[in-house]
């Protein structure tokens, strides 16, 4: 069952979905090179270690510094310029440039994602990801949550 945050943000991006289809494909392209500079403005001058406004709750953190913010916000640009990119037919971006990055973000939830699964302590988990921006990370039960090791 979908929580409420979720539908409430299903809905917000179903009235965007709605909206931009009144305006030109070229309007809409201009914006976001416009808004997306501007954004990378306010981005760098952000104090990577500070606190973020924004945690990144996926990963169960109540507080997050801003550069995992900053990371958070990259896996969701890569997300859908991947999507757009399969529709479109154009080259993935799955060369280690593009990709590390998104699989270092996403593994940092790992301890989070596996945190109602009961395993003795000291049991651990590896995850291995195949290719050119693949890599291993390992996980393991401690007295009370699981850790990266």
């Amino acid at each position: 069952m979908k929580s409420i945050k979720t539908l409430h943000l299903n809905d917000l991006n179903a009235s965007w979905v709605v909206a931009y289809q009144r305006i030109s494909p070229n309007v809409l392209i201009q914006q976001l090179e416009e808004s997306g500079k501007e954004y990378h403005r306010h981005l760098s001058q952000l104090d990577p270690n500070a606190k973020a406004t924004f945690s990144v709750a996926w990963a169960g953190e109540q507080e997050s510094p801003n550069w995992f913010h900053i990371a958070r916000e990259y896996t969701e640009k890569w997300h859908h310029q991947m999507q757009i990119r399969e529709a479109v037919g154009a080259s993935l971006l799955l060369s280690n440039e593009w990709y590390e990055p998104v699989l270092e973000t996403f593994m940092r939830a790992l301890p989070h994602a596996y945190r109602n699964v009961d395993a003795p302590i000291g049991a651990s988990v590896e995850i291995k990801i195949q290719g050119e921006a693949g890599g291993v990370w390992w996980i393991r039960k401690g007295n009370e949550k699981w850790f990266f090791f």
